[in-house]
């Protein structure tokens, strides 16, 4: 049996565990009468109790198969057999920033950006153990929109470039080489910006980005920065609401359809 089939049989497991983390144990046994019907998917918790404990938020496989795990409680690494921990630590510049890691990207290095719900952005060292905070969460950029990087979503493109969409407005470049930054800010008709939730690749234009906003959907050229396709309300009675085009999450598929999910809405494409 390959390592590959191995691996892709615990993300499997791993992906059930967040599934079924808050759900009881009474709720996911099921009985040995229970009759398996062939379109059910049966979930059952990893039997670790070190990871039972953690509120997840984020599940990320990295290239070496091991599991990363963004949690209220600081990053956890699982591969399979053994928990580590990373947390901040009071006084220690080298630890986390803050605990609650909600985003998770790995370089080319194999190494991790961690993007936390407000202590902006960590860079993580696996072979030293020791975490960098990302200028990026400087007072320059927080006087910029009049508040903090919260909850930001992260997608590193090919280039190691990273980019960064908070859910509170505007979308940030970072240039990991140089440490430049470049804010890149689309306003709504009150000039309110843009929160960001989401941010994919393109399948076939590899210089354009898609960006789940909190106003439907934009993308944006990687090279001129020029933001185009805003997606949003429709005139046609069956489109989403304004008030529901806040887009959370985006697939974007060879065919050229994006699937995307709504809040208060649901699904759709």
């Amino acid at each position: 049996m390959s390592i590959f089939f191995y691996w892709q049989q615990f993300f499997v497991s791993a992906l059930m565990f967040l599934a079924t983390c808050n759900v009881s144990a009474q709720q996911t046994t099921l009985s040995k009468e229970t009759e398996v019907q062939p379109n059910l998917i049966y979930l059952k918790p990893v039997e670790n109790e070190k990871l039972q404990q953690y509120t997840l938020n984020k599940i990320f496989l990295s290239k070496t198969g091991k599991l990363y795990l963004g949690t209220n409680s600081g990053l956890v690494c699982y591969d399979g057999l053994s928990v580590k921990t990373y947390s901040h630590i009071d006084g220690d510049t080298n630890s986390l920033s803050q605990n609650n890691i909600v985003d998770i990207v790995e370089d080319k290095k194999g190494n991790l950006y961690l993007s936390t719900k407000s202590g902006g952005i960590n860079y993580l060292n696996l072979k030293t153990g020791k975490t960098r905070h990302l200028s990026i969460s400087s007072d320059i950029l927080v006087s910029l929109l009049g508040t903090e990087l919260l909850e930001s979503n992260l997608y590193l493109d090919d280039d190691d470039n990273l980019w960064i969409g908070p859910g509170n407005g505007g979308l940030y470049f970072y240039n990991c080489k140089s440490n430049r930054y470049r804010l890149i800010r689309f306003d709504d008709i009150n000039n309110n910006p843009f929160g960001v939730f989401d941010i994919k690749q393109d399948p076939k234009k590899k210089d354009i980005l898609w960006l789940g906003t909190t106003m439907g959907i934009l993308s944006i050229n990687k090279e001129t920065f020029q933001v185009s396709n805003k997606f949003r309300k429709s005139p046609k009675s069956d489109s989403i609401p304004e008030r529901q085009a806040r887009v959370t999450s985006l697939d974007v598929r060879q065919d050229g359809i994006i699937w995307f999910v709504t809040e208060g809405f649901g699904i759709g494409k």
